[in-house]
């Protein structure tokens, strides 16, 4: 699906919000004729555009880590650079940009400054907290909300070790 929705909806925005619905409604009608739901209601169309929109906004974090980090938020270095995925460079262009005005920096240095002061970071990667739960009812595995929170955060990357271990 995502292939799709990276040929339909448009690089050129800041916000998926600001995308034409229309875009937004062809992904989602690209997902109903490829795949089949078992219940297709307005519930449903619901949670595909949620998912287009998390897809989307993870593709676009992607495309704004490549600019950071291979091109060191050098706006010039970047144009002359565009990840293998870019196939306009008009998209990578606006990009660039955006990625490197001073209202995107401001808030990605804000957004830094916050994920630092995170006292216990989570850990559980991509996999969900109910997927985690899954898979240890499967391997009989304890699921108590302790032994629950232990396996989803980090001990060891504990800024403030008294508080880390208050909470074990």
């Amino acid at each position: 699906m995502w292939v799709s929705q990276r040929e339909n909806i448009p690089l050129n925005i800041k916000l998926f919000k600001e995308a034409p619905t229309e875009y937004v409604d062809r992904v989602v009608q690209l997902a109903r004729d490829n795949y089949t739901f078992k219940d297709d209601n307005d519930f449903t169309t619901e949670v595909l555009r949620h998912r287009i929109r998390l897809r989307y906004n993870g593709f676009r974090s992607t495309l704004s880590k490549h600019f950071r980090f291979n091109c060191g938020n050098d706006y010039d270095r970047a144009l002359l650079n565009p990840p293998e995925e870019i196939t306009n460079q008009e998209d990578w262009e606006f990009l660039c940009k955006h990625f490197s005005s001073d209202e995107f920096q401001k808030r990605s240095a804000q957004a830094r400054k916050a994920r630092s002061a995170q006292v216990l970071p989570h850990s559980n990667g991509p996999k969900s907290f109910s997927q985690t739960l899954h898979d240890r009812v499967l391997n009989g595995e304890p699921i108590d909300p302790v032994t629950m929170f232990e396996v989803t955060h980090e001990f060891k990357k504990c800024k403030d070790t008294t508080k880390c271990d208050e909470i074990k």
